[in-house]
This record gives structure tokens, sequence and C-alpha cells, in this order.
């Protein structure tokens, strides 16, 4: 499930009824953050490890770590210490590319990933404008709750 964005062009009408294209911009509404605007940090989870990367405007990979490589194994590399190691690393990464501001994505379920993440960048002083969160749906929708037995 990808987000697709729209670019929205501005037309001038000539009197022969044909639409020319005007180089002149829209402007932007106040207070609306396009995410593919600035820097990316994606944080997804796999069922055994956590990853987090960076990425510039353009989508293209700048750094990317996981919680193996920051040390942890087995059951610790979902935890919270993974996630306050890894988000520092990559805020270390951002600060050190001049970031200021960045937009987060979410590709996990658990709202603690978030918080912890948050408050790190935060710490960091990176600005984090937009949090988008994109949790995988199987097309077929969720599984239904069981049914209760007596």
């Amino acid at each position: 499930m990808f987000v697709t964005t729209i670019v929205f062009a501005r037309f001038k009408r000539y009197n022969s009824n044909k639409f020319v294209f005007s180089k002149k911009p829209l402007p932007k509404k106040p207070g609306f953050v396009n995410e593919l605007d600035y820097p990316r940090i994606y944080i997804r989870n796999n069922s055994k490890t956590l990853f987090f990367t960076l990425t510039n405007k353009l989508g293209q990979v700048l750094c990317s770590f996981s919680s193996g490589m920051a040390g942890f194994k087995g059951s610790k590399r979902l935890g919270t210490p993974a996630i306050d190691s890894l988000s520092r690393k990559v805020s270390i990464f951002a600060k050190q590319l001049n970031m200021k501001s960045i937009t987060v994505i979410l590709k996990v379920t658990n709202n603690l990933y978030n918080v912890t993440a948050m408050k790190i960048f935060f710490d960091h002083g990176l600005k984090v404008l937009k949090i988008v969160e994109r949790v995988p749906l199987s097309h077929n929708g969720r599984r239904f709750k069981k049914t209760r037995r007596i």
C-alpha cells in the first residue's frame, strides 16, 4: 500500500480555447506539509528485527540501521533499548548531513516505537514535521477475532 502523489499544475485559457501550462506554481496551503518534500526516516519491523532507514528528498537511501547491527540478539531486538540506540544513530547521522526537519514513516503496529523514537529525534534537534503510519493490510482485510466458546 503506497501513497501516490498528484502534482497539481495551473493552466491558463487563451482565446483559442486551448489550455496552456503556466510556470507559476500553486500557492501552498498554510499548515499543509507534503511528506515527500523533506528527508524521511522509515521505521519498520520484521518478525525478529527492527529497521531504521534514512532517505533524502528523492527517496535515495543514505543510511540504514538494524537492531542486529546495534548488537542486540534474540528477543531484545524488538525492545525499547534497541529503538533507543537505533534512533540515536540515525539522528546523529542526520545531523552530520545538516538535516533540520524530517518526516517519519512508520510501518510498525506497536505505538511504543514511535513515542520513544520521536523523543530522541526531538532531543537531537530534529524537527519532525509529519508522522505517516503505513501499516500494511492484506487485500481481504484483517482477520476476525475468534468467537468465544463457553
